[in-house]
């Protein structure tokens, strides 16, 4: 019993259509999860930017050196950020003397820039380069420090008095009214 080409192609294309059958769940299953694991990525580089963004005006927070720390793990796959960090990472090693200290911050802060530009550019965003001056960060930061400083020194002296006050006005609770009926004679 020989068979025609027609039902040799018919028999074929019913094994094909069995293995597409078996196969398309799994390969949904693979797409699936590696669009998830490419989010995932996405979401970890995301919350890094953001966490160096808000934390640049204190660059010694934890936050912000935690995210510095990290920078080579969540962004292994893009080079330019890698090489943008790179650079940062050996300027920080180094230390600045008292004749380089405005170029040597200056240099920093360049650097730190072009490591936010490289890692916004890289996930979408525009970061300015030009404009932000962590100096002006850094006295108002300070400033504020100071504030709360003297305002905690303020409490100090005030907190006694407003207890004396308090021992005070108990005693004079305490103490029985004044006679009245003394007066009328």
């Amino acid at each position: 019993m020989l068979m025609t080409c027609a039902e040799i192609l018919t028999i074929i294309i019913l094994i094909i259509t069995c293995v597409a059958i078996y196969r398309s769940p799994i390969e949904a299953v693979k797409v699936g999860q590696r669009l998830q694991e490419e989010q995932k990525n996405r979401d970890a580089k995301e919350r890094l930017f953001l966490n160096l963004m808000a934390y640049r005006r204190n660059q010694l927070h934890q936050n912000f050196v935690t995210a510095l720390n990290t920078i080579d793990i969540v962004f292994h796959d893009v080079p330019k950020v890698l090489q943008s960090w790179n650079l940062y990472f050996e300027n920080l090693k180094k230390k600045a003397t008292k004749e380089n200290a405005e170029e040597f911050d200056k240099e920093r802060q360049t650097l730190l820039s072009n490591l936010f530009s490289e890692i916004g550019g890289f996930l979408g965003y525009t970061v300015k380069q030009e404009g932000y001056n962590p100096q002006l960060y850094e006295d108002n930061f300070y400033r504020d420090i100071e504030l709360q400083n003297l305002w905690i020194e303020y409490l100090k002296k005030a907190v006694p008095l407003f207890e004396e006050s308090i021992e005070f006005y108990q005693r004079l609770k305490n103490q029985p009214p004044p006679n009245t009926d003394d007066k009328k004679d």
